[in-house]
Formats: C-alpha cells, sequence, structure tokens
C-alpha cells in the first residue's frame, strides 16, 4: 500500500507550554499515521518577548513529525499593533512550516484541519490562494449550539467560512455534529469519535473499599462541577457512608481554591489533589479507585470518563447527551441534578456494585474507542466516506456537503 502524505493542522496540540493541550488530536493523529506519513503543524503563543516572530521545534515519532512553532505575542510593545504582529507572527509561521515541509518532501496529499480556529484561517488561504482542498474534524464546546450564538459576529462568519469550504466536517459524537448542524453551518457531518488506547490496566477488586474510593480527573474548570463534587464527600458523611476522594488535573491556583474549600467543610482529609499526571499513572490510579466522578453542565465526548471505563471503572454523570453515547446502566449511572445528588447517585452505584463487571466495561471501550477502529475509520474518510456515519439535516442527501 502506497502511504499518503497528510498534513494536520491542528488548532491545539500538547507542546512545552502546555503538555495535555489536544492531546485527543495527537491521539487521531497516530492512528492516522498507522497507514499514513502524517506531520502535524500547530503554532502555540508565547506570551513572553523575545527577538523573533516565531520559533520552532520538530519531534519525531515513528511516521508522525509533529512540528510546533512558538509565536511571539510581544514582538513589539505598541498596544495597538500587538495584535496585527502577534497574527502575522502565527499566520506567516504556519505557512512557512508548511512550504518548507512540501518544499522537502513534495506536496501533501491530504489536508486536515483539527478545531476550525485559529488554524482553519491558514486552511482558507491555501484553498483560495492556492487551491488546496481540506477536511475539517471540531472538538471544541464552542460548537455546541448555545455557545456558538454567543461568540461575536466576526468569529461565527469565520467560522462558517471554514467550515463551508471543508470537503467534510467530522465530529466525535452524534450530539456534536447534531449542534453543529443547529449552526446551519453545514447539511450533514461525519461521526469519528475519540481514541482511548488500549492498555493492561482493569480494576484490581471485585468489591468496592470500605472506605468507597470516588476519583475526578479535568481540567477543574468552573464547568466541571468540582465544587460539588467535593461536598459530595460531606454529604456522604451525613448518610454514613466513608468515603474518600481523588482529584487529578487542574493548576495550581484552582486546587488551592478547592483545597481552601475542603478544608473549610472539614472534609480536607478525605480529599486529595494530584494535579497534573501521566496517563500510566492515572489508569494506576483509576484502576484502584471504585466510581469515576463526573459533574460538567456540558461535554463534547468526556475521555476521561472512557478511560475510567476502559479501566472498569463505572461512572456517575448527569445525563449528558454525548455521555449517553458510551454510557449505560452496566456502565454507570446517570443522575438528574433536580431530582437527585451526588451522594445519593454515589450511594445507588455502591448499591448495585455487583453490575458492574470490569472485563465487560473495558471490552466495550476496546471494540468501539480503540486506535485500530479509529483509523479504519480515517481511511475511510479519505477514500470512501459515504461508508461512514453521517448526522444531517432532514431531507437532506448526504453528498451534499
Amino acid at each position: 500500500m502506497i502511504m499518503k502524505k497528510v498534513l494536520f493542522l491542528a488548532s491545539y496540540y500538547p507542546n512545552n507550554v502546555n503538555k495535555l493541550n489536544g492531546t485527543f488530536i495527537k491521539k487521531h493523529a497516530k492512528a492516522v499515521s498507522k497507514n499514513n506519513l502524517v506531520t502535524v503543524v500547530s503554532a502555540q503563543a508565547l506570551k513572553q518577548k523575545f527577538g523573533k516572530l516565531y520559533t520552532t521545534e520538530t519531534i519525531i515519532e515513528d511516521n508522525l513529525k509533529q512540528i510546533l512553532i512558538y509565536y511571539n505575542t510581544h514582538f513589539i510593545s505598541i498596544f495597538l499593533l500587538r495584535r496585527v504582529f502577534s497574527f502575522l507572527a502565527f499566520f506567516t509561521g504556519t505557512l512557512s512550516a508548511i512550504f518548507n515541509q512540501e518544499k522537502d518532501y513534495g506536496k501533501f496529499n491530504i489536508i486536515h484541519i483539527h478545531v476550525s480556529m485559529p488554524i482553519g484561517i491558514v486552511a482558507i488561504w491555501l484553498k483560495i490562494f492556492h487551491k488546496r482542498e481540506y477536511y475539517l474534524t471540531e472538538h471544541g464546546t464552542n460548537l455546541i449550539h448555545g455557545n456558538f450564538i454567543k461568540l461575536n459576529f466576526v468569529v461565527r462568519f469565520i467560522i462558517k467560512l471554514i467550515q463551508r469550504n471543508s470537503i467534510y466536517t467530522t465530529a466525535v459524537t452524534k450530539y456534536h455534529a447534531s449542534e453543529i448542524l443547529k449552526n446551519g453551518i453545514k447539511n450533514n457531518i461525519i461521526i469519528i469519535r475519540n481514541i482511548v488506547p488500549n492498555h493492561p490496566h482493569l480494576r484490581n477488586h471485585n468489591n468496592h473499599h470500605k472506605q468507597i474510593k470516588l476519583i475526578h480527573v479535568s481540567t477543574l474548570s468552573p464547568v466541571k462541577g468540582v465544587p460539588e463534587i467535593i461536598k459530595c464527600i460531606q454529604e456522604l458523611n451525613i448518610i454514613d457512608i466513608n468515603a474518600s476522594l481523588d482529584i487529578i488535573g487542574g493548576d495550581s491556583g484552582m486546587i488551592s481554591k478547592l483545597t481552601d474549600l475542603s478544608n473549610s467543610l472539614g472534609i480536607g482529609n478525605q480529599v486529595k489533589f494530584y494535579g497534573w499526571q501521566t496517563n500510566e499513572i492515572i489508569n494506576k490510579m483509576l484502576t484502584d479507585s471504585d466510581i469515576f466522578i463526573l459533574n460538567s453542565s456540558f461535554e463534547t465526548f468526556c475521555v476521561a470518563a472512557a478511560e475510567a471505563i476502559s479501566c472498569g471503572i463505572p461512572v456517575v454523570s448527569p445525563h449528558l447527551e454525548p455521555v449517553e453515547e458510551f454510557i449505560s446502566e452496566d456502565r454507570g449511572f446517570f443522575f438528574d441534578p433536580k431530582k437527585n445528588t451526588l451522594a445519593q447517585s454515589v450511594k445507588h452505584v455502591i448499591d448495585n456494585y455487583s453490575l458492574y463487571d470490569a472485563a465487560k466495561l473495558k471490552f466495550y471501550i476496546s471494540a468501539n474507542f480503540s486506535e485500530e477502529s479509529i483509523a479504519e475509520s480515517f481511511e475511510k474518510l479519505y477514500s470512501d466516506p459515504l461508508t461512514l456515519e453521517f448526522i444531517k439535516l432532514p431531507d437532506t442527501d448526504i453528498t451534499n456537503s
């Protein structure tokens, strides 16, 4: 099989500033690189001033080349010109990386954007001035209809322009695809899901611990509802259920605020914060936990919850459409915040713990979200897209993208 040369233009990607930035995009890139030569180009703003418009870093892993651009947002001190020079640094750095690669290694067969803004501006320029077609995968919550309509007119216009000019647009869940359709940008969206890598870790106990071990993994941003998860420990104490809570992720500022909250509630000894950890450490902690707690107000997928299931851990979550696409009653419990508290939901899972067969949970994720299955979906996208799953507007022919 002749390998195609694929260019991923990623709005977010792991880098030296943020090693967890867009890890889901890197997983897609690695999947595509199983059968193709993949080059990722991604730009990261540097807020400290340095002498050049941008610098680049190249990292090679097998068939995956990653070109990371660090662009200068403070190249000039005059406030009114700072944004202009920042954009020029981003734009010229990205284009230079693309053209240098094509000069040395030949033209890319496929261009694939991940997250329309801001990298899609480069793709639009390539299409207008170089007749280069591109695919687009959306991951972000800004395309959820309620969020999209709050964006300013210029941003909405640019996103619509980027999406309407893509060969095909893909989303990671049916829910996310439906939300994009509500924005009136495309007639149909292909579903290519996120990847949950196969790993050897599996819950190492059939019954829950005497002290229930709860775990949460996220950025700890307000949308994740972490204060309510912490308060759940206090509520469990009131109904004589002894529990602990491990919290992974977040920056030092958020961790400090949430530590103060747990101490003020008198449960500081039951709540531990670990900051960001490697996937290996997170998976090991998951296997020794009893329940993964999710309390987000919205998600487009929630990789962390899927990874918990891949370790054999049931998930407690509010009713969120994208999460409901991979969690059923034998993999967790959904609650209605207006009717059930988190503590009541945890108690329900504890009382029914025998329902959650760890091996079956792991098998489900392996069968549906493996790197191999997603790599196959990308191959179909590039060669035979009509064989893939579409979400479309009513009475719309899926051949009209």
